[in-house]
């Protein structure tokens, strides 16, 4: 299982969060709490997270459910938007518009492009793999690496995959075993009561 974190304060403004730390509105603890007992009757094993505090805030309210120790990882953080964070997403597309390169391949000032976020990713699912094999792991993290995590689960071009919706507290499934990855939900936000038009993602 893969979620994102609830609404912070950035996101309701419409900027950038790269690896700032992030706070939830009001509106995102709400989020949270409906994603935990969402969660609740679910079988964890682990919990994986990306270290920023807005993750931290997130499972704040889900191990009330599931009292197990949380693995922090600088790896799962969101993309390093580098000197774009905090701005206004606008100036990221008017930047990348000039330099003439792809979504995928544009690499802000200080930061990284989904390519290199392709190669953390990459260690990141080796290492589930290895270390966590059979288990049920909850992996909490960002909308821009869940992106980049779908793409090498499911085989899509990273310029795919870059645009499939993910909501605050988006709930994402997938079923790895040795003959492959079964998709059960992506961006599944029915825990939100939105509607079924706000809910889901068909590929």
């Amino acid at each position: 299982m893969i979620i994102r974190h609830g609404e912070t304060e950035a996101n309701k403004a419409g900027l950038l969060q790269g690896i700032s730390q992030g706070e939830l509105t009001p509106l995102g603890i709400q989020q949270v709490k409906k994603l935990a007992r969402r969660l609740k009757n679910e079988t964890i094993d682990a919990i994986v997270s990306s270290d920023l505090e807005r993750n931290k805030q997130t499972l704040a309210e889900i191990t009330k459910f599931h009292n197990l120790p949380i693995r922090y990882m600088p790896l799962i953080r969101e993309w390093n938007v580098g000197e774009f964070d905090l701005r206004k997403k606008e100036e990221l597309r008017d930047a990348r518009a000039k330099s003439g390169l792809t979504k995928a391949a544009f690499r802000p000032k200080g930061g990284e492009n989904f390519y290199d976020m392709i190669e953390r990713a990459k260690n990141f699912l080796d290492l589930i793999k290895s270390e966590y094999k059979g288990k049920n792991v909850l992996v909490a993290t960002h909308g821009d690496f869940i992106r980049v995590l779908i793409s090498l689960l499911l085989n899509l071009p990273i310029e795919d995959a870059s645009d499939i919706p993910q909501g605050n507290t988006a709930l994402n499934i997938f079923d790895m075993s040795p003959n492959g990855v079964k998709t059960i939900t992506i961006n599944s936000t029915e825990h939100l009561g939105l509607g079924a038009k706000e809910t889901g993602f068909q590929l």
